[in-house]
């Protein structure tokens, strides 16, 4: 029987092409838009296929067959972080936060004693209130409203 050897049936030899794939110039191919990947044809803009047969890593996302870290989010030791709560990434990579700080908005803040920060980020004590061991505590007039290392607060505690 007589064939035409360069059909998606007949490519090369009697055998038809797998599924997805095309016969050009005798052989089995992935379309243009796709790549072959252990024997299938995928589609490479995907997370689990981007760019090449590798998936994307450290919580990236594909874009444009490129893996990169989702909006709001920063690369550091091939991972995604968000510089404003990663403790061991706090306003830069590779910034960690002493023991008994809590990364809040990239500033490395002690919330057992911060107002603005009361126990957790963003937990801000009444005006009549102030931050003791991470509770919002009637005013005793300490002082303690030291979120972070700052010159006026040292100069207004030693007074």
């Amino acid at each position: 029987q007589c064939i035409i050897p360069n059909t998606n049936d007949h490519c090369g030899t009697c055998n038809p092409c797998a599924d997805g794939k095309i016969c050009q110039n005798k052989t089995c191919v992935c379309p243009d838009d796709k790549i072959d990947c252990g024997g299938q044809c995928i589609i490479p803009n995907t997370n689990d296929h981007c760019g090449t047969c590798n998936p994307c890593a450290g919580g990236k996302i594909c874009k444009y067959k490129r893996c990169v870290c989702p909006p709001g989010m920063t690369e550091c030791e091939n991972k995604c972080v968000d510089l404003k709560s990663d403790e061991k990434n706090c306003g830069a990579c590779c910034s960690r936060c002493d023991r008994n700080r809590t990364c809040c908005g990239g500033k490395c803040i002690n919330t057992l004693n911060c107002a603005e920060h009361c126990g957790s980020c963003d937990n801000k004590c009444p005006h009549d209130k102030e931050c003791q061991n991470g509770i919002c505590k009637s005013h005793k007039h300490t002082g303690a409203k030291n979120c972070h290392k700052n010159k006026k607060l040292y100069a207004k505690r030693k007074v």
